[in-house]
């Protein structure tokens, strides 16, 4: 790679991809060198990041992803989503998914955000599989995570890392 010209003013980031057992890779450019973009915390705009499942095998029916912290509290859960609208713009919920409603009561996206000279460790999580899932629209994340678990024909992990600000 060249280095940036004298006038250059954008910089390039290249979406994380987190490979999966290989029935699909995912994809987000939330999260940069490991990092959550702020835009995504409390410290932001606190909106979803943006998510893409790519490479997604024939055989799978349907997607699902979540984002947890270290210590399992969901802060994002969100389940039914078509293979062939498989791009999660940020902020947005992708057509015909159920979202679940995360551990403070939130029916949707809680972004992150760490205490003042913390580092909060999160992953996200990318779900394929076989059938959709049948519950209702606001279902509890746990209850929505349990599911995923014993249903997930295929996973694949994103490690994230929220800093202070």
């Amino acid at each position: 790679m060249s280095p940036p010209s004298p006038d250059q003013t954008q910089s390039i980031a290249l979406p994380t991809v987190a490979p999966s057992g290989g029935r699909f890779d995912l994809v987000s450019g939330g999260v940069v060198d490991g990092r959550l973009d702020s835009r995504h915390t409390c410290f932001g705009a606190a909106v979803s990041p943006p998510v893409e499942f790519v490479n997604v095998s024939s055989d799978i029916v349907t997607l699902a992803v979540v984002m947890i912290n270290e210590t399992g509290v969901a802060h994002w859960a969100m389940a039914n989503i078509e293979p062939a609208n498989s791009i999660i713009a940020e902020g947005e919920v992708a057509p015909a998914a159920i979202r679940a409603t995360v551990d403070d009561g939130v029916d949707g996206y809680r972004a992150p955000c760490p205490e003042a000279d913390q580092t909060l460790a999160l992953r996200l999580i990318g779900y394929a599989l076989v059938q959709q899932v049948d519950l209702p629209d606001g279902v509890d994340a746990n209850t929505l995570i349990e599911l995923l678990e014993a249903a997930a024909l295929d996973v694949a992990v994103l490690e994230i890392n929220v800093p202070a600000s």
